[in-house]
C-alpha cells in the first residue's frame, strides 16, 4: 500500500490546487464578495423590478415609486438599497425582457450607487448584470439614450 499512497499524494495535491484556484466551477473570490454584497443584491433587485414594469406595462419605469411598487412582490424587495442612495437612468429600454439576466449583453449603465463616481462600488448595467467599477471603469462606461436621470426619488 505505500508505493500507491506515494502516488496519489501528489494527485491529491494538484486537485486541491485546482479547486482552490476556480478549476471546479467554484466562484472566484471577486463573484464571491459580489454575491454577499447586500448593495449587488439590491441593484440586482432593482434590476428585477426594472424589468417587471417593463414587461407590465409595455415601457420602462419613469420613477422609483414604480419600482418600489413592483419590488413589493419580490421576497427581497429592494434589500440593501437606500432609495436616496442610488441613481437611476429612468425610461432606459432594455435589450432583452427575460428572466434570465444578461443573456443580451450590454456596457450601458442603468443605476448605480452615488458613490461610484468618486470612491467606485457596484453598477446594475443595462443587461440587468451587477458588476464592480472603479471611478475610472464608471466615467468611461456608456450610458442607455434617451434615459433621464433624476436628482430625486
Amino acid at each position: 500500500m505505500q508505493p500507491n499512497s506515494r502516488r496519489s499524494a501528489p494527485l491529491a495535491a494538484g486537485l486541491l490546487a485546482l479547486a482552490a484556484l476556480g478549476g471546479c466551477g467554484g466562484a472566484s473570490p471577486q463573484q464571491v464578495q459580489q454575491q454577499e454584497s447586500m448593495e449587488a443584491i439590491g441593484l440586482r433587485s432593482l434590476g428585477n423590478a426594472y424589468r417587471t414594469i417593463s414587461v407590465a406595462n409595455g415601457r420602462p419605469p419613469k420613477g422609483m415609486a414604480e419600482v418600489e411598487q413592483a419590488a413589493a412582490a419580490d421576497p427581497a424587495g429592494l434589500a440593501g438599497i437606500n432609495a436616496s442612495n442610488v441613481v437611476v437612468v429612468w425610461g432606459a429600454t432594455l435589450p432583452d425582457l427575460s428572466e434570465e439576466p444578461g443573456k443580451v449583453k450590454s456596457d450601458k449603465v442603468l443605476a448605480y450607487e452615488k458613490k461610484v463616481p468618486e470612491q467606485g462600488g457596484y453598477v446594475l448595467m443595462l443587461d440587468r448584470t451587477v458588476r464592480p467599477m472603479t471611478p475610472e471603469e464608471f466615467k468611461a462606461a456608456p450610458r442607455p439614450a434617451g434615459g433621464l436621470i433624476p436628482t430625486g426619488k
